[in-house]
């Protein structure tokens, strides 16, 4: 992915969220939906992106930005449910995602041992 994609991208991040706030939805909502219209162009060049960039240049900034938007007062007053669902469901989505990758073995099995150990899961109780 080229520099200039990267800048079309965030400038096209910056032009949904100024509609967004002019029509008054949250900018997430309408992210989603122009995301959704982009991916069913029917486009010769497709935008591939790594994980990495995606942490980086756009999710810190989104983030940043709802962080300015989130009252202290109700983050104090709704800390254990916020705790719980950040890190709860991290931890179960990837609890199910290592089970069904050794259950199904559609990986090889270097990374069915790394998620194992990262897990500390005998392999006898990962066994359909």
């Amino acid at each position: 992915m080229t520099i200039a994609e990267v800048l079309g991208l965030l400038i096209a991040v910056v032009v949904v969220a100024t509609i967004a706030d002019r029509l008054r939805i949250a900018y997430p909502i309408l992210l989603v939906i122009a995301g959704l219209v982009v991916a069913v162009l029917p486009v010769a060049h497709r935008v591939t992106l790594q994980p990495d960039l995606i942490l980086l240049v756009f999710l810190a900034p989104l983030i940043y930005d709802a962080s300015l938007d989130t009252s202290a007062r109700e983050l104090r007053t709704h800390w254990r449910p916020i705790m719980l669902l950040a890190v709860g469901l991290v931890l179960a989505t990837m609890t199910v995602v290592a089970v069904v990758m050794v259950t199904q073995r559609k990986v090889s099995q270097s990374v069915a041992d790394e998620v194992r150990a990262a897990l500390d899961v005998d392999e006898t109780t990962m066994r359909p």
